[in-house]
């Protein structure tokens, strides 16, 4: 009988745990931390082209227009096959887990007007946890062997093939032998030694904050140790502007309605990309400091008291009864000194620290526009301009959410790592957010939940080839 070594206990890990154990083969997942689950316990939906339940509710996710949609992004500098790969296998992963009892009832758009949906969602929420609790209880039930507060040390090698690794618990020195071993350790976002050097001018900044668990990188350590060539063409994958409080209050700033400046007082985009939560992202990181104020008015908290919240919010409850407790969340951030209030944008100008010429005369610029039903400067769609004019005024200080980083190993599309001449490694996987060649520069938002979609898909492809190779 084979016999897998898997290093990462997330989403890749586990969903190539259990397709390995079904197929008759021993699997062992060290996991440095002391519960399995990783990132992949906090996605709000799965990413799947051409699923069941797409088919049961006439959504055409073709395969075809969503890969060439996925490279079009990239500008082709994702790897073809590999993404192919990917996007063909993840419907029916999102197929495989409905078997196992994920109880998948709702395929969203994840942004307005979206087209085809793709963003697969459990009920009750949280998918991610719904997901990674069924894996864990199949690991269970299929005899893998989860060992947990393991730090693996380095990767074993034999005539340039992987056989192992050794690792280490509470001080203790262990060593694990398999014919192949695979890298799922959830990407560096977590260490800012590997960010600098990754991706240089990245590290968090004051307003810039770490949403997910704080992974520090280890599988690229191991993989460049074995030889593997390690790619510098890293995505982040967070959102802007983000309020770093309420989450309340990150609804009511990333409204297409909203006004957004930098610390200069000056507008700097068009609000209404915060459909697209990349797009907010990459312009709040072109500001001093990588943050920006959202300006509101009373008018503001009204449309979102009355209103919608944004489809990009994570949280069930108020996706399904609305921002109920906008009001009082502003109450206390405002008490607290983290949002200002002021009569006049002049005191409110003075209040944040915001030059109040400055930002009276952006707030004058933008109310014209808003009268003509024309932003000659960003294009904003005439829908969402109105005016910032009716007292109290409010400043909410807003920065970014770093979620994960995605990119690093390089690996080829049967999931091999590879080295810097394109031969693989023999013995030596890779899946989940330690890959490169998916998402090149930027995080594709529009394929919605591909990063734990892909992880999942990747992980199963993975236990394929691993059964059928050394």
């Amino acid at each position: 009988m084979k016999h897998i070594l898997i290093i990462g206990g997330g989403a890749a890990g586990l969903a190539c745990a259990v397709a390995a154990a079904q197929a008759g083969t021993k699997v062992t997942v060290l996991e440095k931390r002391s519960s399995a689950g990783g990132n992949g316990r906090y996605a709000e939906g799965v990413f799947g082209a051409g699923s069941r339940l797409q088919k049961r509710n006439n959504i055409d996710a073709d395969p075809d227009v969503l890969f060439r949609e996925a490279m079009e992004f990239s500008h082709w500098k994702a790897d073809g096959r590999l993404t192919r790969a990917l996007i063909d296998a993840s419907g029916p992963t999102v197929d495989w887990l409905a078997d196992m009892g994920v109880p998948f009832t709702r395929v969203l758009h994840h942004m307005p007007n979206q087209s085809p949906e793709v963003f697969h969602m459990a009920y009750p929420a949280p998918t991610g946890a719904r997901v990674m609790d069924v894996l864990k209880a199949q690991c269970a039930a299929l005899g893998v062997e989860i060992h947990l507060n393991v730090r693996c040390l380095s990767l074993t090698m034999q005539n340039g093939a992987v056989t192992g690794a050794s690792a280490e618990i509470d001080g203790r020195s262990l060593a694990f032998q398999a014919d192949s071993v695979l890298i799922a350790t959830g990407g560096f976002a977590g260490d800012p030694d590997k960010m600098r050097a990754m991706i240089p001018g990245s590290v968090p900044e004051a307003y810039m904050h770490l949403k997910g668990i704080p992974m520090a990188g280890d599988g690229l350590t191991l993989a460049e140790g074995a030889g593997a060539s390690i790619v510098k063409d890293i995505a982040i994958e967070g959102c802007g502007p983000v309020f770093k409080g309420h989450s309340e209050i990150t609804g009511l700033i990333r409204r297409e309605d909203c006004l957004w400046v930098n610390a200069l007082g000056r507008r700097f985009c068009d609000e209404s990309i915060c459909q697209n939560f990349i797009f907010g992202q990459n312009a709040v990181a072109r500001q001093p400091g990588k943050m920006c104020w959202a300006i509101l008015d009373s008018e503001s908290l009204r449309r979102a008291y009355e209103g919608l919240p944004p489809p990009m919010m994570a949280d069930p409850a108020i996706m399904e009864n609305g921002m109920t407790e906008l009001y009082t969340a502003m109450e206390k951030e405002v008490a607290t000194g983290s949002v200002f209030r002021a009569d006049t944008l002049e005191a409110l100008a003075q209040a944040a620290g915001i030059d109040p010429e400055a930002l009276t005369r952006e707030v004058g610029d933008y109310n014209a526009a808003c009268a003509c039903g024309h932003d000659g400067l960003f294009a904003k769609d005439r829908r969402y301009l109105n005016p910032i004019e009716a007292a109290p005024y409010y400043a909410v200080r807003a920065g970014m959410d770093m979620i994960t980083t995605h990119g690093g190993i390089a690996v080829n599309d049967h999931m091999q790592v590879i080295q810097p001449n394109g031969q693989p490694i023999p013995g030596l996987y890779a899946a989940g957010i330690d890959i490169s060649g998916v998402d090149s520069g930027d995080y594709s938002g529009t394929l919605s939940g591909h990063a734990f979609g892909f992880s999942l898909a990747g992980g199963r492809l993975a236990a394929a080839e691993m059964m059928l190779n050394k």
